[in-house]
């Protein structure tokens, strides 16, 4: 999750005698860093367990305000977080920002902090985008099949692609919907303009998803 637009990933790691507990206090020290962060247990999302060696890493996904506050404990050197064991907290963020901070000599020190660069992040709720090119694009399709039953076609076929983002925003796959979606924005006043074929239009999308999937790599 994101924090005002920084952080989304948590890496936290304990002390080497964190290995050496059992599962239950491991567990314990995990629901009383839930506690301190004041969410459930399960909102801390762990999606690696135990890493190889004597220390315990953890990644996590926060919720938003569960990160704040993690960063305004680590900020104000909490005595709380230190009691729990903790080694290192590393906060990386979707612009490229990383704060690292490390326990030195009781305290949270911030160890370093990555620049912060401009980012591309997809749309909330794109697939709402989607289903309005679905309507819209089904209707311009019915209108025009009388004048061109190829042009209707062409406009059914972006309706299929919306279908196809709408499905994308299903599996979680927010940045390639949103660059169908930019891809339709762009691509359907063209198809109806220039009256383009089936086939004509399938390729102006594959130019223009290339298109805008070199553009976001080179300047995002």
């Amino acid at each position: 999750m994101t924090v005002n637009g920084h952080f989304k990933e948590i890496h936290i790691g304990f002390q080497g005698e964190f290995a050496a507990l059992s599962q239950q206090r491991q567990s314990a020290a995990l629901e009383a860093l839930a506690a301190v962060l004041k969410i459930p247990s399960e909102g801390l999302g762990l999606r690696q367990q135990m890493m190889p060696g004597d220390a315990a890493e953890f990644e996590m996904k926060l919720p938003t305000g569960a990160v704040e506050r993690l960063r305004t404990l680590l900020q104000t050197n909490n005595g709380q977080l230190r009691l729990l064991g903790l080694k290192n907290v590393i906060l990386e963020g979707e612009t490229g920002k990383v704060e690292t901070w490390r326990v030195r000599n009781g305290r949270f020190d911030l160890e370093a902090s990555g620049p912060t660069y401009a980012t591309f992040e997809p749309v909330p709720r794109i697939w709402l985008y989607h289903l309005i090119y679905l309507m819209v694009t089904i209707m311009l399709a019915i209108s025009i099949l009388r004048f061109s039953h190829l042009v209707s076609t062409s406009l059914l076929l972006i309706s299929a692609i919306c279908l196809v983002g709408i499905l994308f925003t299903r599996v979680r796959r927010e940045l390639a919907a949103h660059v169908l979606a930019v891809a339709i924005g762009l691509g359907a006043p063209i198809v109806v303009c220039a009256r383009l074929f089936p086939t004509q239009t399938l390729l102006l999308f594959l130019v223009l998803i290339s298109g805008i999937t070199i553009f976001r790599r080179f300047l995002f």
